[in-house]
This record gives structure tokens, sequence and C-alpha cells, in this order.
């Protein structure tokens, strides 16, 4: 029975930490520009809940990890943010002028779209785990993604269920975003042995 209510409370405390860790990211994440600061926080926390670190809540971790990531996050995310407007605006002219090479296009688009998404789903795991600068950051988050290709395609599929959830039923952001960092977070964990990383 101390079994059975020890399984129970661990489970129960999980569920209320990864409601908590929701609601601090989705309050962090109202400003916009915070949204990176903010997600690397929220894997931080999932870092420390599965190495099973000494427990300290979600608070705590949550907030020091935003602090001390705020600065490499944040122009991480300018970067990103530039990269990402450079190809949505690509996708509109490959709309807007339909001919047989634009549908060519669409194939190299389509797989260069697939390594910003893989990379971005790796950027945050990288940036908790491994203590480096922005260049070599990206270049770990690239070498996950090329070495690990059944994972990632995992992940990406896993981001697409997960996005289209909550483009279908916006509220399940609230309790979605916590326990989909909790599954990135674990399967990148395994990855990081198997790499090569670089620390400068």
């Amino acid at each position: 029975m101390k079994i059975l209510d020890s399984w129970a409370y661990k489970t129960l405390e999980r569920i209320v930490d990864f409601v908590l860790l929701n609601l601090l990211w989705i309050v962090l994440c109202i400003p916009v520009v915070t949204v990176f600061p903010a997600t690397t926080a929220m894997f931080s926390v999932q870092r420390r809940l599965i190495m099973e670190k000494e427990y300290q809540g979600v608070f705590r971790p949550f907030f020091r990890s935003f602090r001390e990531n705020f600065k490499r996050s944040f122009l991480l995310s300018v970067l990103w943010a530039g990269l990402a407007i450079f190809l949505y605006w690509d996708f509109q002219l490959l709309s807007l002028h339909p001919s047989f090479l634009s549908t060519l296009l669409y194939v190299p688009f389509g797989l260069l779209l697939c390594v910003f998404l893989a990379t971005t789903i790796y950027l945050f795991p990288v940036i908790v785990h491994i203590d480096s600068g922005m260049k070599h950051t990206i270049r770990n988050a690239l070498m996950l993604m090329v070495s690990n290709f059944g994972p990632t395609m995992l992940l990406i599929g896993l981001t697409v269920v997960a996005g289209f959830i909550v483009y279908q039923v916006p509220a399940t952001i609230f309790v979605l975003v916590s326990p989909y960092t909790y599954l990135v977070y674990k399967l990148a964990h395994h990855m990081f042995a198997d790499i090569e990383v670089v620390e400068a």
C-alpha cells in the first residue's frame, strides 16, 4: 500500500508541477519578446525533473534559469525571428507567383522548413544542457538533428500534432506545453551522450 501511495503521490506531484510550469510559461510569454527565455526556463525545470535532481519545486528553478539564460536565449530569439520571417516571405513569393519552377522549389523549401523546425526544437534542450555560445548552440542543435534522424522525425511529428491540437482547441495551450517539453527533453537527453558537443 505504501508503494501505491508513493506512486500516486509522485504522479499527483508531477501533474501539479506540469500545471504550474505551464502557467508560469504562459505568463512569462505575454510580453512576446520573452518567449525564448521563458521556454528555456521551462526546459531547464524539465531537465531537473528528468535528471531527478534535488526537488525544489517549480518556481525557484524556473526564475533562476530565466535570469541566467535571458541574454543568450533573447539574442537567439532575435536571430530566429529573422530566419522565420525570411522563410515566411520566401513561401509568400512562391505562392504569389505559381509556375512550374516555383512548384519544384516547394521541395527544397519544405526540406529547409523541416531543418529549421527540428533545429528549433533542439535549441532549448541544448541551451539548458550545454554551456556554450550562440554559434555552438546552433551547431550542437544541428548535430543532434543530423545524427538522430528517427527521433527527429518523431519530434517533428509530435510538434505538428501538438501545434494542430492547440490550433483547433486554443485552451489546450494551458495544459499541453509542459508535458510536450518534458517529452522533447527526455528524448534529447538520451542523445547528448552520442554526439561530440562543443562548449566554447
